[in-house]
C-alpha cells in the first residue's frame, strides 16, 4: 500500500496483481489502486491456480496491457 501510496503521490496510475482479492471498494481507494487483477478471477480452483500461476499470470497481464495501455499508433 505505502509503494501505491507512492505511486499516486507521483501522478502514476496503480494497479494489483494478486493471487486473491483482499482489498475493495473503500480500501482500494484510500490505498489510491485504481485497480485490482486477482488470479482467482479467472481460475476459481486454488490448486490449479497455484500449478498453472505462470500462464495465468500471462493472461492477467494482457487484460492490464489492454486496459491501461494506450493503443499503438497506426500508420
Amino acid at each position: 500500500i505505502g509503494v501505491a501510496r507512492a505511486a499516486a503521490r507521483a501522478g502514476a496510475p496503480v494497479v494489483a496483481v494478486a493471487g486473491r482479492r483482499g482489498l475493495t471498494g473503500e480500501r482500494l481507494r484510500k490505498a489510491r489502486i485504481q485497480a485490482v487483477y486477482a488470479l482467482d478471477d479467472i481460475e476459481p480452483d486454488a490448486e490449479r491456480r497455484v500449478r498453472r500461476a505462470g500462464p495465468l499470470l500471462e493472461q492477467l497481464t494482457v487484460a492490464i496491457a489492454d486496459e491501461w495501455l494506450p493503443a499503438p499508433p497506426r500508420h
